[in-house]
């Protein structure tokens, strides 16, 4: 990755020049699935704006090394494969307790799936195997939309792979969700994060919310 475009970009500047460059990336064919509202049964399968957001992130700021919390059907995970200049010299691995994601995930060979709990030491253990205990350049979190579990999510991975983005979905959700960014920013300067909607409404057009932060320490 290019860190001297992290290391001398302000928070507004990285969300503006991700979404920009995400208008140029072409998600056809990638949508979220079995939706989590309304009947939980119908399929949406149109890219969701914030799916471009993430692959221009990815882009823009070279990114080769990601993990993502919470797969679901793999929208996400294949939109910030498509993020890639290189896909077979970068490396992607998505963690989620269920296998939906498999029939959707079955034409990326370059994606690995783990299965299991993000939280628990065994699933942390082989994501951090995956990446060889090495640092890697942006987490992910999309899972259980609660603080203390979100905020796991954060605190672990954080530690053990030293990211220089994250990226938190729902971040106002619900109250939990809207504490547990409350202590995301608390544990950063000022200014190193954001809801992204601040910067580009269409990011994330209704109420959840797209939190971005950057690990300064870690450039």
């Amino acid at each position: 990755m290019d860190r001297s475009k992290l290391a001398s970009s302000d928070i507004k500047s990285i969300v503006s020049t991700g979404w920009e460059e995400g208008q140029r990336i072409d998600l056809s064919g990638i949508g979220y699935g079995r939706i989590h509202w309304g009947n939980k049964r119908d399929i949406d399968d149109d890219p969701h704006p914030y799916y471009h957001f993430l692959a221009g992130l990815v882009r823009a700021n070279e990114l080769t090394r990601i993990l993502e919390i919470g797969t679901h059907w793999g929208g996400a995970t294949r939109s910030m494969w498509k993020g890639f200049s290189e896909p077979t010299k970068c490396k992607i691995v998505t963690v989620d307790i269920t296998n939906e994601s498999d029939h959707r995930l079955r034409d990326f060979p370059d994606i690995c799936k783990i299965v299991g709990d993000a939280n628990t030491e065994k699933t942390m253990v082989a994501i951090a195997d995956e990446f060889d205990w090495k640092p890697i350049d942006l987490i992910y979190i999309d899972a259980l939309h609660l603080a203390m579990s979100t905020f796991l999510n954060y605190a672990i991975y954080v530690t053990v792979l030293r990211p220089k983005l994250i990226v938190f979905d729902d971040i106002t959700l619900n109250e939990s969700m809207m504490t547990m960014w409350q202590w995301v920013q608390r544990s950063l300067p000022e200014g190193d994060s954001i809801n992204a909607v601040y910067v580009e409404p269409k990011i994330r057009a209704k109420q959840p919310g797209f939190g971005v932060a950057v690990c300064r320490a870690n450039l």
